[in-house]
């Protein structure tokens, strides 16, 4: 999906199961407006495709190159998105302090 302020555009741009279509309106979808910021929505099957194209290059300068190289990308953009909060964390920590020690309950 592509994403104009509070508006979704239509069928257009909706490219569920199409990653052809998708991949060959890249040079649409990157370079063909005007907005300042563009937002996609993917799975990671399509990152490489969008980080490697040409449009991203020119709009991301060496950023672009930097994400192709990230290791585990998706899994550490995941990890700052959906942060657990504190008391969730510290829930976790108990937890797994526990399981370390073989204690089977808190």
């Amino acid at each position: 999906w592509r994403i104009h302020g509070t508006l979704a555009v239509g069928r257009r741009v909706n490219y569920n199961d199409r990653h052809t279509d998708m991949v060959a309106d890249l040079p649409w979808l990157l370079a063909g407006d005007r907005e300042r910021v563009v937002a996609l929505q993917s799975n990671q099957r399509t990152s490489t495709e969008i980080l490697q194209s040409t449009e991203a290059q020119l709009l991301l300068g060496p950023a672009a190159a930097a994400l192709l190289e990230t290791p585990y990308l998706h899994a550490d953009l995941l990890e700052m998105l959906f942060e657990p909060t504190p008391l969730l964390a510290a829930r976790h920590h108990a937890v797994s302090t526990a399981a370390l020690a073989g204690r089977r309950h808190l």
